[in-house]
């Protein structure tokens, strides 16, 4: 291929992949602007609802305190946020418990109605699950372990688990009605289509569905916080190290159990984890001695057998008859080499040095 032809085909290459990215570029754009729209239409829909029915019961929209915009743009108008006054009788009702917490616990018989649900604890909708074995092992004794309702035995500890329960069977209270609401919701909505009802009714509807729909969803977050929190309260007592505590605390959330199957799994991958990396340890502590690795020359063994069968006594010629006899010297072999010459034999001589 000659010079022309490369630098034509890089240059086809280089437009062709540019012309793509315009392309995926404008695409993406398209599909923003898009769910821009759509959410700008649905937020639309759900004023004009809110409006309407705060028109119908004689109330209307809280005024919008608007702020002296510049003098360089005063004619770009920016669109009102919708403010809704509180309803009067919505906030009673939402207060009334708040002085005692532990006031109307007895519900009535519309309420206990209401929140009777079906398969209710299939779904974490009934009371706190209860503590895994496995996590209140590392911090109650055996035998408050195997009793059906584990507890705290610290007093301060027990008092933050017990409200954590209560704010939770609280809330799935609150999810059971939900249960019941949503159904009387979606029957209204039924009801109002079947019988040609206005444009009106139906939007009011439809918005009253969105309202049911964004309050459970943020029932769901509150119950998974409690559930998290009540896990954080359990594991800060435990002797598990941090990164195993953050892991297990944010495990999902299974209905109804506090920590479900995944824990177990957890704890056994971080045992794993605690010996690989304590046998990597030993290895880095304990540095391996080089004779366990090369083996001797067999000339160093040979000699080093041989010194060990040398006899400690070493004699001279024998004395013939009637010649003097010689002195029988011993040679004591120290460690470092150092030969002393000794004359056990003969009293009379003196030790001296070779």
């Amino acid at each position: 291929m000659s010079e022309e032809d490369a630098m034509s085909v890089a240059a086809s290459h280089n437009q062709f992949f540019g012309e793509e990215e315009e392309v995926f570029a404008e695409l993406h754009s398209q599909v923003s602007h898009n769910d821009s729209e759509d959410s700008q239409s649905e937020q639309e829909v759900v004023k004009q609802a809110v409006r309407t029915a705060l028109a119908r019961l004689g109330l209307d929209a809280a005024p919008v305190v608007t702020t002296p915009t510049s003098a360089f743009f005063r004619g770009s108008t920016q669109p009102s946020p919708l403010t809704i006054r509180p309803s009067r009788d919505y906030i009673d009702e939402l207060q009334k418990c708040w002085a005692n917490p532990k006031s109307l616990t007895h519900h009535t018989s519309a309420s206990r109605a209401l929140a009777a649900m079906q398969d209710a604890d299939t779904f974490g909708l009934d009371q706190m699950p209860k503590i895994d074995p496995i996590i209140a092992s590392f911090v109650l004794s055996p035998e408050e372990v195997l009793r059906t309702n584990v507890r705290w035995p610290r007093p301060q500890c027990r008092i933050t688990d017990d409200l954590l329960i209560q704010a939770y069977n609280t809330a799935a209270h609150m999810g059971r009605i939900g249960n019941s609401l949503s159904h009387l919701m979606l029957a209204l909505s039924q009801s109002l289509q079947a019988s040609g009802s206005d444009t009106t009714s139906q939007d009011l509807s439809d918005a009253s569905l969105q309202a049911v729909a964004f309050m459970t969803k943020e029932l769901g977050r509150l119950m998974s916080t409690l559930t998290q929190t009540r896990r954080q309260v359990w594991l800060a007592q435990s002797p598990l190290s941090e990164v195993c505590r953050r892991t297990l605390r944010d495990l999902p959330v299974v209905p109804g159990q506090l920590f479900g199957p995944a824990a177990q799994q957890t704890l056994e991958r971080s045992v794993q984890v605690n010996q690989t990396r304590q046998q990597f340890a030993d290895l880095r502590r304990v540095p391996p001695s080089r004779l366990q690795f090369r083996q001797p020359p067999i000339g160093h063994v040979l000699q080093r057998f041989q010194f060990a069968t040398r006899p400690t006594e070493i004699h001279r010629s024998q004395p013939q008859r009637g010649e003097r006899s010689h002195r029988i010297d011993r040679y004591v072999h120290r460690p470092r080499g150092r030969a002393i010459k000794r004359f056990p034999y003969n009293g009379l001589l003196r030790g001296r040095s070779a």
